[in-house]
């Protein structure tokens, strides 16, 4: 008979709790409620202060057999994971067979084994998993495996036993039936209750509608969580079909949709009359459905605040009728007033279900950067600011038949403008015409214009000459706005004077079926100079009434900037406001972009808070953001309320280590908080550290870090004084008790090398690019666009890794298809690179790839062709990154004749070709950077991003914690002297690493020699001056030499001069060694800063990476 209190206990996340309730119930009733744990059934237990320490103890000795209940929330969960800390414990004892592993979608956990089994409950029932439970406890006590099954009532003794014998009811929800109580035997997988329909706009709304539904039983099919890599987008949205019924998230955006009116009227064919409620609206946004769906009752979110009362709305929605629960209240005792106040006060406290879309709504307005984009035309109209008085000119000039110019400086808001009136004109113009806008920066000859616009009005394919003849015969039944982008396109080659004098035929009078509005940088007569000469028709520039865009004045400038601000919880101050309005010249674009890298500066001192603890910080902290430092109290506040929180050393390790200002209000707070981040550090070492002396160590340096806070807490001030004594208290604690606990590991065998030299780094390794991978989430996840960028640095940066990693850290919606340019090297024309880019494409995307005799005879008409195949192929949620790594071959390419130089302009408008579509170009160098005059169209396409060194606590991460069981370790004098050698350097530091390894596993396994299993200064000093390390880093050393060749001659000049001095030499003195003039020098040293090759700082400039500087002094290049 067990003496354990409980025979079964059970590890799970909320998302399966309906299915571990059922299970919970069926064993309580072999053993009883009390011989089961199960959060539910001890709940008055389980309100105590020290939970966390108190239900450890009762999985590892209180629990005959453990269940934890796998998925894929299971491990990023706070109590999950940190039960299973403590439950994978018992997994290295002698009675690991008390825990039995359950997952479903095959789901596993840190530390499992490839090879480890689980009970798979994808398609199992309660009852099937209840009977292996029971089984399971019989094998453990060495009794017959029917020993308590053949007593179990739920479990049947005959060829159905696996099948359930009863359906226990667990929600008031009858109309469906839950995926688990389903036939499984049947060939086809089992028919989901609902299918969620909505639109990308709207995708909070169906998330937070999918998960109440699941965590209430039903089963639901929705494609941002089942549409997986590598599926048929068209087979997918099949199965949706076929649930049982569609749910459609119902605003504006859904009806105008192009991929929602197939979901809904699937739906809608299969029930034309409602019998069976096939299709349920829920309305979430305040209009009036028209057309077929105006007669469907729909469930009403509008004016809905609470996710509590939205979420019981569903729910009663899906019942078989709208009967209430409790008896209505009697019309004569209580006026209306009356009944519906206390119908108020009676509802339930909203529990802590995933936050209501509203609320979601509201924090990602205040934590997403308002200042986007940043390049191109802004398409969204709440984003379109103060030009009224323009546009009221615009439509003033159209309404009296004339055509326009728009004439205004490069980055003045023209493109924005147009779009401003495409989506204006229907409302405005008093004359009916179709807006049509063409951005001509993909057109590179006159077929492929009329081609376009013959698409465009959906007219069969006409030359010239032909569609100015059919239009004209036909100007009394259609009539078009035609906007024209970027129109000095039609002075380059492939555009004669014909063209504009077709668009004249067709655009002239005042019943023309064709009236323009062009946006040029300069006048018409500048821009065309032959438009003077004696023709027989007079071209475009004589038709056109040219309208100025005028710079933004300060007064505008400054109301952009408060109403961008407006609801975030940031204000910039006036001096900044006047320093961000000088610094524009009234330009729109350059005013965007300068706001935006002030608005990160300030981001930069909050941490990142999750919904939920944004619902839970206190309103009292919530300063008034124009309150001086009211944003600062706020991040730090917040900050603590977070380190307050954490009790254990694991929950110290899972917090994020913050770049904590110094210089603000409060700098003897922001510098305790700064060891704070050393002790976050530290624990997470400690905690990844396999062996006793291991965890002693980095545990004893958190220690040290918390004393060090100690000494200093008399100069912290008062507010914050109390708050962080009391975590200082709390951590040592825990700290003290992880650096006593662990067994010490004994390593028998030759340790294997977990550092990467040279290859792109994945998994663990990847680290400390949070920086990159935060913006690049913002370009590409929060804007309404995608936005091209560029990643550039000095070779082994890490710019690949970079581009490998991005797809699944940035977001599961991101598809990310990489392209090496490297392999086109050998390329010979046009038809070459972008078979290249098809080919990758055609692998990523699973859509085959035009045939080579395609490419080779229209190559980037045949590219466009199938890159807009590709983009109606992604559904609703996806977008599409193509990934182009080596980019500077390209200009290799260019300069030996094998591309032309207009293929810059095309890739420039394949970047433009879609919001859903961008590019990330990785290479040595930013765009303004390349030496060819042909890439200047496209600086205004893409954004930079600097790839530079990796932050000391990054470095230190990567050495000491590479993941996996890595039973070395470092001192901290060590990784301190590491990063002095390699200022943070990725391909340095990796190799630094892997050659430690190996030299210990050289002296303990191949010498027979002792060696302490933690590395030392010394251990450091003896890898780094081995002259096999110079040799295995020569990659990086002669490519920053050979880069230093270029562009700029005197760049190794300076570097040999430099050489010999590792604490670096003042200007003066470096310009006499070095023999250059101060305009050399200064050419010299600003170009090698940006490659982070030296640093200079007080009028002393050094080479910042000690290890290249070494092997400079070692080669001795001569020039």
């Amino acid at each position: 008979m067990s003496t354990k209190r409980f025979r079964v206990a059970f590890s799970f996340a909320g998302e399966k709790r309906a299915f571990v309730e059922r299970v919970a119930a069926l064993l309580a009733d072999c053993f009883g409620e009390a011989q089961i744990l199960y959060d539910k059934y001890c709940e008055a237990e389980f309100a105590r202060y020290d939970l966390g320490i108190y239900l450890p103890r009762l999985y590892s000795e209180q629990s005959d057999l453990i269940v934890p209940v796998l998925c894929s929330n299971y491990d990023q969960k706070h109590w999950t994971g940190w039960e299973w800390v403590h439950i994978y414990g018992l997994l290295t004892k002698t009675d690991g067979e008390r825990v039995m592993p359950c997952r479903f979608d095959y789901a596993t956990a840190d530390g499992l084994s490839p090879v480890s089994g689980f009970v798979e409950l994808d398609n199992k029932t309660p009852e099937q998993l209840a009977t292996l439970i029971l089984e399971r406890l019989a094998v453990n006590e060495h009794r017959p495996k029917d020993y308590y099954t053949c007593t179990a009532k739920f479990v049947r003794n005959d060829a159905t036993s696996r099948q359930p014998s009863v359906k226990v009811p667990y929600s008031n929800l009858p109309q469906v039936q839950p995926s688990f109580e389903r036939d499984t035997t049947s060939a086809h997988p089992p028919t989901r209750d609902f299918f969620i329909s909505y639109t990308k706009p709207d995708r909070a709304w169906a998330e937070w509608i999918g998960w109440m539904l699941e965590e209430a039983g039903y089963t639901i099919f929705i494609d941002v969580w089942d549409f997986r890599p590598g599926s048929n987008f068209s087979i997918e949205m099949d199965k949706g079909t076929q649930c049982r019924q569609t749910i459609a998230v119902l605003t504006q955006n859904y009806l105008k949709a192009r991929y929602t009116k197939p979901e809904w009227a699937a739906a809608f064919a299969d029930d034309p009359e409602g019998d069976n409620r096939k299709f349920i609206p829920i309305r979430v946004e305040d209009f009036n459905p028209s057309g077929l769906l105006k007669s469907i009752v729909y469930v009403d979110f509008v004016g809905v605040d609470s996710h509590q009362e939205a979420r019981q709305r569903l729910l009663n929605a899906l019942k078989e009728r709208g009967k209430p629960d409790t008896p209505p209240i009697f019309p004569g005792d209580l006026n209306l007033d009356a009944a519906l106040e206390i119908a108020a006060t009676e509802r339930a406290k909203p529990d802590s279900q995933p936050s209501f879309p509203a609320l979601a709504d509201r924090i990602i307005e205040q934590t997403a950067n308002p200042f986007l984009p940043l390049y191109g035309g802004i398409e969204e109209a709440d984003q379109f600011f103060n030009c009224e008085s323009l546009l009221k000119t615009v439509f003033e000039l159209l309404n009296t038949n004339h055509n326009l110019a728009l004439i205004g400086k490069h980055n003045s808001g023209k493109s924005s403008l147009l779009r401003a009136i495409v989506r204006q004109a229907p409302k405005r113009l008093t004359v009916d015409r179709a807006p049509i806008y063409l951005d001509l920066t993909n057109v590179f000859a006159e077929e492929d214009f009329f081609e376009d616009l013959c698409e465009a009005i959906g007219l069969e394919q006409l030359e010239g000459k032909a569609l100015v003849r059919k239009l004209n015969k036909e100007k009394g039944k259609h009539k078009y706005l035609l906007l024209l982008d970027e129109v000095e396109r039609f002075c380059q080659e492939g555009f004669t004077r014909r063209i504009r004098e077709q668009l004249h035929g067709i655009a002239n009078t005042n019943d023309s079926p064709i009236k323009l509005v062009i946006a040029a940088r300069v006048s018409l007569d500048q821009l065309f100079p032959d438009s003077n000469q004696d023709r027989e028709v007079t071209p475009i520039e004589n038709i056109c009434m040219e309208q100025g865009v005028p710079a933004w004045t300060e007064v505008m400038c400054r109301e952009f900037i408060i109403n961008r601000l407006n609801g975030s919880p940031f204000k910039f101050s006036d001096q900044e406001i006047a320093q961000l309005v000088k610094g524009s010249d009234g330009n729109p674009q350059q005013l965007i972009q300068t706001c935006h890298e002030l608005y990160n500066q300030y981001r930069m001192t909050y941490t990142e808070l999750e919904v939920k603890q944004e619902e839970q910080v206190s309103q009292t902290t919530k300063l008034p953001p124009k309150l001086p430092h009211g944003a600062e109290k706020f991040t730090m506040m917040s900050i603590l309320a977070q380190f307050q929180q954490a009790k254990t050393a694991s929950e110290i390790a899972a917090l994020g280590i913050n770049k904590f200002p110094i210089d603000l209000l409060h700098p003897i707070t922001w510098k305790a908080m700064q060891r704070f981040g050393h002790v976050i550090s530290d624990t997470k070492t400690a905690a990844g550290s396999a062996s006793r002396t291991s965890k002693a160590f980095s545990s004893n340096r958190a220690l040290g870090e918390l004393q060090n806070i100690l000494d200093y807490i008399d100069d912290v001030p008062e507010a914050e004084r109390g708050v962080i004594e009391e975590i200082v208290k709390q951590w040592r604690n825990a700290l003290l008790d992880m650096a006593t606990s662990g067994g010490e590991q004994t390593i028998t065998t030759p340790v294997q090398n977990p550092y990467i030299v040279g290859d792109p780094v994945e998994g663990n390794l990847f680290v400390g690019r949070e920086d990159v991978l935060r913006q690049l989430e913002e370009l590409w996840l929060m804007g309404q666009q995608m936005q091209s960028v560029v990643l550039y640095g000095h070779r082994r940066m890490g710019k690949t890794s970079i581009l490998r990693n991005a797809a699944k850290t940035v977001g599961a919606g991101l598809r990310l298809v990489y392209v090496n340019m490297l392999r086109s090297a050998s390329a010979e024309s046009i038809s070459d690179v972008l078979l290249a880019i098809t080919d990758e494409l055609a692998a990523v995307m699973n859509v085959p790839p035009p045939s080579d005799e395609e490419m080779m005879a229209q190559p980037m008409r045949t590219c466009d062709c199938y890159l807009k195949r590709i983009l109606d192929n992604l559904s609703n949620d996806e977008t599409l990154i193509i990934a182009i790594d080596e980019f500077e071959k390209i200009e290799e390419l260019i300069d030996t004749g094998k591309l032309a130089p207009d293929f810059i302009a095309y890739l420039r408008g394949l970047v433009q070709m879609s919001p859903k579509l961008g590019f990330a170009f990785a290479g040595l160098h930013t765009l303004e950077e390349m030496t060819q005059d042909y890439f200047n169209p496209f600086f205004a396409s893409v954004i930079p991003i600097k790839v530079g060194f990796l932050q000391p606590g990054a470095v230190h991460q990567l050495l000491a914690n590479p993941g996996g069981e890595f039973l070395l370790d470092y001192d901290r004098a060590a990784l301190d002297l590491i990063y002095q050698l390699t200022s943070g350097q990725p391909y340095l530091t990796q190799l630094v690493g892997f050659q430690l390894v190996r030299r210990y596993n050289n002296l303990v396994f191949e010498q027979g020699r002792e060696q302490s299993a933690i590395f030392t200064v010394a251990d450091v000093d003896t890898v780094t001056t081995d002259p096999e390390f110079f040799q295995l880093g020569r990659y990086y050393f002669t490519g920053v030499w050979d880069q230093a060749g270029l562009d700029v001659p005197e760049q190794r000049p300076v570097l040999t001069a430099l050489a010999p001095h590792p604490d670096g030499l003042s200007l003066d003195d470096l310009a006499h060694t070095a023999r250059l003039s101060p305009t050399q020098l200064t050419a010299a040293l600003t170009r090698l800063d940006r490659h982070d090759v030296v640093t200079v700082d007080n009028n002393q400039a050094r080479i910042r990476v000690e290890l290249f500087r070494r092997w400079l002094q070692q080669q001795q290049p001569q020039e």
